[in-house]
This record gives C-alpha cells, structure tokens and sequence, in this order.
C-alpha cells in the first residue's frame, strides 16, 4: 500500500439528519466514511462508526508499542499501552 490515510483524529457526526446515518470525518474536516444502513439499528451504526473513528488511534499506539522492541522500557510500555487503553475506549464509545 503505497497511499498515506487521512491524518486523524477522526471523529463521528449524525449524517444527513434524515436517517440514522452516522460519518467519520477527519482532522480536516473532510468525510472519511460513511456508517448507513436501513435495515440496521443505530447503535450498531454509530459502533461501526466507532470503530471506524479510531483506526488512526489504534493504529498509532499498536505502532508505538511495536516500538518498544523485546524488551521495552517500563516507562515507554506503560506510555504506549495508555495511549493503546484509550484507543481502544474510543473504539467502544467509552471515551468522554
């Protein structure tokens, strides 16, 4: 893959107020993707948006734990595995 992602955070917006759609939106404003499905309920449009929204956060932290090498300074893990935590509480809608 040679193509660089849409720079993150990205963030979860109702779209087109008319229906339960949800859409991820990048830093720059712009729509990354698109959560819609008539047949499916909102909750688990707005989980599939989600988890859409925190790919570059997941992504980072598996990044910097994939870093810390074999043998990774506590210090550094214990950096990387929050910044993983709050990925993954992102993902889950668990984030303020």
């Amino acid at each position: 893959m040679s193509g660089q992602p849409t720079t993150g955070p990205w963030r979860v917006e109702r779209w087109l107020e008319s229906g339960p759609n949800m859409q991820v939106v990048g830093a720059d404003d712009q729509v990354v993707a698109i959560a819609a499905g008539l047949l499916r309920p909102v909750d688990e449009l707005e989980a599939n948006a989600r988890l859409i929204a925190a790919a570059p956060d997941l992504l980072a932290a598996v990044h910097e734990l994939m870093d810390c090498g074999p043998s990774p300074r506590v210090r550094e893990w214990r950096i990387a595995m929050a910044k993983a935590e709050a990925a993954v509480a992102k993902a889950e809608g668990r984030q303020p």
